[in-house]
């Protein structure tokens, strides 16, 4: 009998019977029933694990009917007792066998939702810290704008205020086309007529008053200068679009001659783009317009004529070389400039765009306005406490024998109270300040706009005027 705990599994296969197999001997002689021979144990044993019968008692049961060794009164014959035990242990080493694989299969499956659980537990963990993070910058940006003094109109409006200085986005303005000049409108009368009038006579009146004075009176000029388009400005201003740059050089350098004949009054200003000019030798003088000259002279292929309107020193040089800023009137000799780098005395200089630097309050040590300015209270730079810098008590105890762990350099910045100076270039407030300006329009792009590529000037070129005064 089968044990009632155990599902009996269906047979599958076809015992092997004594006429398909092999006859099997025995210590006691050959056994016979008057059949023939009887089957070979391990052929059935092996029948018996292949068909999936993993119950040892129904195995031995059907070994018992299969192998068919009986004697003649119908009794067992002793040997098939040791068959029985032999038989016996395969069977529990297969079921042993069949349990351990499940219990295996059972704990990866259990290790598997471990770790599935502690990875969800991670990520959750996870998330809470970045939510947790991102909770204080904002409080700390919001405490930072709830801290910043507030300003009455009437200091906004006030000329020289803090509000001047400030630092803030350009209008999305679009570029200005290229050979484009300004006129002025604010000093021409309010009654005269060019202040009324559409696009067509706004280029009529400038082509009668270029025509009657620079052409008339030069003789140089191989083409007349002509507009090729105007516009009028939200600012009540005048756009006017020429057709080469040398016509914009020409129409700036003679603005005295036919300003008043097209409205009294008005009058240009000369835009600038400034860069920096890297490795100048500190005998440069800046103040020389030789010296300027000259440097427009050895660069003919990307600075035109009189295309430098200032230098100065982006610092006091403390060194035989430093870097020059110069202003240049147009932004294609500028990004020319960027682009190739300007030679003098035979070293070929790099140059780049003149970007805006932190404004920081040496006296507050606020950002966006100078010291000058300042109306706020002093603030230390080293300890944050209500006095000058200069006159800070640590400062002045702290000497050069001290070591760098001591008290007297223990600081405390006064605009997010870490441990450091307030000028300390990894201080979170100047980090943030340093993001906001790199980020404006002007000081993302290394280029002015507007920017058509690595051209040089002397491609599509034709002279329309030689100046007199232009030199070799």
């Amino acid at each position: 009998m089968t044990d009632p705990g155990v599902q009996t599994p269906k047979q599958t296969t076809k015992p092997p019977t004594a006429t398909n197999l092999p006859p099997m001997n025995s210590s006691k002689g050959r056994l016979s029933t008057g059949k023939p021979a009887a089957v070979d144990p391990q052929k059935l044993m092996t029948w018996g694990i292949s068909g999936d019968q993993t119950d040892p008692i129904y195995l031995l049961s059907q070994l018992k009917k299969h192998v068919n060794f009986r004697n003649p009164a119908n009794k067992l014959v002793t040997a098939i007792a040791p068959l029985e035990e032999a038989f016996i242990h395969i069977t529990d080493a297969l079921l042993r066998s069949l349990t351990d694989q499940s219990e295996e299969m059972s704990r990866l499956t259990n290790s598997e939702k471990l770790a599935k659980t502690q990875t969800n537990a991670a990520i959750d963990s996870l998330q809470a810290s970045l939510v947790g993070e991102i909770q204080k910058s904002q409080e700390f940006l919001a405490n930072l704008i709830k801290n910043q003094p507030t300003t009455t109109y009437a200091e906004i409006t006030k000329p020289g205020s803090e509000r001047d200085h400030m630092p803030s986005r350009p209008p999305n303005f679009p570029s200005p086309p290229q050979f484009q000049i300004t006129i002025k409108s604010s000093k021409i009368d309010p009654n005269h007529p060019i202040l009324s009038a559409d696009t067509t006579n706004i280029v009529k009146a400038f082509n009668t008053a270029v025509t009657d004075t620079i052409s008339a009176n030069d003789s140089n000029l191989l083409t007349p200068i002509t507009a090729r388009g105007a516009r009028r400005l939200k600012s009540g201003d005048f756009a006017i679009i020429l057709r080469s740059q040398e016509d914009v050089e020409l129409i700036r350098n003679n603005s005295a001659e036919w300003l008043p004949r097209f409205a009294p009054g008005a009058w240009t200003s000369i835009p600038k783009y400034s860069v920096v000019i890297n490795g100048v030798p500190a005998t440069f003088d800046t103040t020389s317009e030789l010296d300027i000259r000259r440097l427009e002279d050895n660069n003919p292929d990307v600075l035109l004529p009189y295309s430098i309107s200032r230098v100065r020193w982006l610092r006091k040089p403390k060194s035989d070389f430093a870097s020059l800023v110069a202003d240049i009137r147009d932004s294609q000799s500028a990004n020319q400039a960027i682009d190739n780098g300007l030679s003098s005395d035979y070293s070929l200089l790099s140059v780049h765009k003149l970007t805006d630097k932190i404004i920081q309050c040496y006296k507050c040590q606020k950002y966006g306005h100078m010291a000058k300015f300042c109306k706020e209270p002093d603030r230390c730079a080293l300890c944050a406490g209500e006095h000058p810098t200069n006159s800070c008590e640590l400062k002045q105890k702290h000497t050069h024998e001290c070591e760098s762990n001591c008290l007297h350099s223990k600081r405390t910045c006064s605009n997010c109270t870490g441990t450091h100076a307030t000028f300390d270039r990894d201080c979170p407030v100047r980090i943030i300040e340093r993001a906001r300006i790199d980020a404006k329009p002007g000081n993302a792009e290394p280029y002015f706009a507007p920017y058509l590529g690595p051209t040089t000037w002397s491609e599509g070129i034709t002279p329309k005027y030689v100046s007199k005064n232009h030199h070799n």
